[in-house]
């Protein structure tokens, strides 16, 4: 039996691994024991997976064990001991290992690494294992002490059998002072990069220099602003679930004290259910805040009536000024400077608005509170879920002015009615608070989506525009689908592609066999291809007349390419697509081009998602490494992600051209793709902001998905250093033109996390949480 088994025993950091094989039988798996100086320490099943062996041609490489050691400064020194390894319930040592005999082997992978994203954030991969074998199962240790950390996890875009995944430490850590941490594998083995040395501050930057310099008098502005840089730079994180420990740190109460500025505010309770909630919140109020409430009774379903709202409106309204009217729901509790703050947002700058929305928390029965942390201003995405109606104020001469000829109204159609009265300057007037000021009483689902899809279609039917409108319950708000006109014009379809039939065959064929829509023609920008099926393939298709083929042999310029084929295009509507997409719904042109309908949409984009089914785009967030990242892009493309933000169409600071739709018109006017700043990579981003600059928007569409393969026809050139020197340029150059607009993402709330995965968590510290309207961003120079 010797003669056939090979093992090895190593120490790596405070874990001592090993493996043991029978080459002759590479299914049979070993109980083995380890004993410390003659005495038994522990004993395991030899199966955790080690990839090296299975490199190495060792069966599956399910052959490895570890046993976490002492630690240093405790009582026993594994620094003195010797360790041997043995078949349990044998003689026969296979391995030994003493750390005072030589110098400690270095670290090898044991399936898997991970590494500190800053503040309380780990994130890793885990080779081999499926999300649903880590789950519950990753160790992690702070010193000799395992703590609870918050794991979230989900396949990696690289395998289908690897798992990624991300550790939120718990908030104590976030002390200032040096911790190590180790991380260990469902298998006990300790992943590469482990042990980690963390420091954090919930305060970010600027609480650990307050800390080192505790007692300093005197502050420095630039050493502030420095602070303040490297918090947007290295940005850290906190859960969802640490929502108490963050709301306690940045949310704590003013001391407004005695104020020369006293105010009245409206308050327009909907419901009496549990209103002494709301009554007592108000007495609470600080900041020299006096308050008028006016209670609109409704039935058992929320509604009331148009004569109802009348009344209360001319009673509230006299009287004693009103510095704002906020309209929130029965039961909601109010922070006790809630009003004072959306008081004062009504006398911000010289053009006050007429509309301002608040961050809050929505509560259930069931005891679960979602931190609801809004964009600027969406009016798509209100149209879609109707999210800014949990808590809202109006200024005086706005709520004069909403009237009501429906019999029966909802607080949805409060929201709708203003938003008609603030047009056409919605973007000036309507602002948006970015601080946690309410909890506030969440709807059952099926309720809030029958009240939304009322409210929508008195709004369109006010407006003039006559939509079908589809609405179901989502997960925090309901998931309301227009379905709008088809806007007329052809739709040209512009592919450039260098060989690559492996990707370019799939695409094309999915495009023709799946595509429904009356309209539409493709162009594929020939970039040099040489391989003799690519070009039989292109030949036999432009025969057939299902495409046109323009020849361009010159370097590869995405943008050239694309601005080139679209200067020779006299379609009203052009679709940049890349050649390693492939076509899944059927109708995703034409719900792409249906957006169209509001005149004011510069481009919409796709769902674009990862063959394992993970989202590979939802939108782009700006300012993530100051730069840019996809949103939800660790969610899986059927879950609804925060505030469920993949179920509905939205609007977005930038999109992906990997899937873009725009009439051609707006194309031209901006300029097209930048050739000569941005020729390979971010000229999305930039021509998305220009559009944005033009006062278009940009709208993200869920019902138009698509299988993406991100950059697989330009894989072989990932890593080269000329390669990443452009990159590094391109990025210098779109930082230097959009500066503050590609840092302030109007569409992502300062108190979400930029760190890594968008929409994962809360920012440590928050960014700047001024009021904010979504106005056109204006580049630089």
């Amino acid at each position: 039996m010797s003669s056939a088994i090979i093992a090895e025993l190593r120490i790596q950091g405070q874990l001592l691994v090993g493996w043991v094989i029978d080459p002759k039988q590479p299914d049979r798996r070993f109980v083995v024991e380890v004993d410390c100086d003659d005495q038994a320490l522990m004993v395991a099943r030899a199966e955790a997976f080690l990839p090296h062996l299975r490199d190495a041609g060792h069966g599956d490489g399910c052959y490895g064990f570890a046993v976490t050691l002492d630690e240093p400064d405790s009582g026993r020194k594994p620094f003195r001991r010797r360790y041997t390894l043995r078949i349990a319930n044998t003689s026969l040592v296979l391995a030994s290992v003493s750390p005072s005999l030589g110098p400690v082997v270095e670290p090898v992978s044991l399936g898997g690494h991970v590494v500190w994203r800053g503040g309380l954030r780990l994130s890793g991969i885990l080779h081999g294992f499926q999300v649903r074998e880590i789950s519950g199962g990753l160790q992690v240790f702070e010193g000799s002490s395992r703590i609870d950390a918050v794991v979230s996890h989900s396949p990696s875009s690289e395998s289908e059998r690897d798992s990624a995944f991300d550790l939120f430490l718990p908030a104590g850590l976030a002390d200032g002072a040096l911790h190590t941490v180790r991380v260990l594998d469902p298998n006990g083995a300790e992943l590469d990069g482990s042990p980690l040395w963390i420091v954090a501050d919930l305060a970010g930057f600027r609480g650990l220099a307050d800390r080192a310099l505790a007692g300093l008098k005197e502050r420095d502005a630039l050493r502030d602003r420095l602070l303040d840089h490297l918090d947007l730079l290295v940005p850290a994180s906190l859960p969802f679930d640490g929502y108490s420990t963050w709301f306690q740190k940045v949310e704590e109460p003013e001391d407004f004290g005695p104020t020369d500025d006293p105010m009245t505010v409206g308050i327009v309770i909907i419901g009496r259910s549990a209103q002494e909630v709301t009554v007592a919140s108000l007495r609470e109020q600080v900041g020299g805040v006096s308050v008028r409430v006016g209670i609109l009774d409704t039935d058992d379903h929320g509604r009331f009536t148009a004569e109802a709202w009348s009344q209360l409106q001319k009673a509230l309204l006299r009287g004693v000024p009103l510095k704002a009217v906020l309209v929130v729901r029965g039961g909601t509790s109010f922070n006790p400077k809630a009003c004072r703050l959306l008081g004062e947002a009504f006398s911000s700058g010289d053009h006050p608005p007429g509309v301002v929305f608040a961050d809050h928390t929505l509560f259930n029965g069931e005891g679960l509170t979602v931190p609801v942390l809004a964009p600027a201003f969406d009016y798509e995405r209100m149209l879609s879920q109707g999210y800014g109606e949990g808590l809202f104020a109006l200024s005086p001469g706005l709520m004069e002015q909403v009237r009501f000829n429906d019999v029966s109204c909802n607080a949805y159609d409060v929201l709708f009615a203003a938003l008609e009265q603030a047009a056409p300057s919605l973007r000036d007037k309507v602002a948006h608070l970015p601080r946690v000021l309410a909890n506030v009483p969440q709807r059952p689902p099926q309720l809030a989506a029958l009240l939304l899809k009322d409210a929508v279609q008195h709004h369109c039917a006010r407006i003039g525009i006559m939509h079908d409108v589809d609405a179901t319950a989502g997960q925090t708000y309901p998931v309301v689908r227009l379905r709008r006109p088809q806007p007329e014009g052809q739709v040209e379809i512009i592919i450039p592609t260098r060989d690559r039939l492996d990707l370019l065959k799939p695409c094309l064929t999915t495009l023709f066999e799946r595509t429904e829509h009356p309209h539409y023609q493709v162009t594929v920008i020939d970039n040099g291809s040489v391989e003799r099926e690519t070009r039989a393939y292109l030949t036999e298709l432009e025969q057939r007349g299902a495409i046109k083929i323009l020849r361009d042999d010159g370097p590869f310029n995405y943008s050239r390419l694309n601005n080139r084929a679209v200067g020779h295009s006299t379609a009203d509507f052009i679709c940049l697509l890349n050649n390693d997409v492939e076509i899944i719904a059927p109708g995703w042109l034409s719900a792409m081009q249906s957006h169209f309908a509001r005149p004011d949409v510069g481009a919409v984009g796709a769902k674009l998602t990862w063959p394992n089914r993970m989202l590979q785009h939802g939108g782009v967030v700006l300012g993530t490494g100051f730069a840019a990242s996809h949103a939800y892009d660790r969610y899986l493309a059927d879950e609804p992600g925060y505030l469920d933000g993949i179920r509905v169409a939205r609007e977005c600071g930038a999109l992906t051209a990997a899937c873009m739709l725009m009439r051609r018109s707006d194309y031209l006017a901006v300029g097209g793709l930048d050739e000569l700043m941005f020729p390979v990579a971010f000229n999305d981003v930039d021509l998305s902001l220009k559009l944005r600059a033009a006062g278009r928007v940009l709208i993200w569409s869920p019902e138009a998905e698509l299988l993406h393969k991100e950059s697989a026809s330009r894989s072989k050139e990932v890593g080269r250093l000329s390669d990443r020197s452009r990159a590094d340029k391109e990025l210098a150059e779109l930082r230097a033109k959009w500066r503050s607009a590609l840092v302030e993402d109007p569409y992502y709330n300062p108190n979400l996390n930029l760190d890594v995965y968008t929409f994962t968590g809360l920012a440590v510290p928050p960014r700047r949480r001024d009021l904010r309207r979504n106005l056109p961003p204006v580049p630089y120079g």
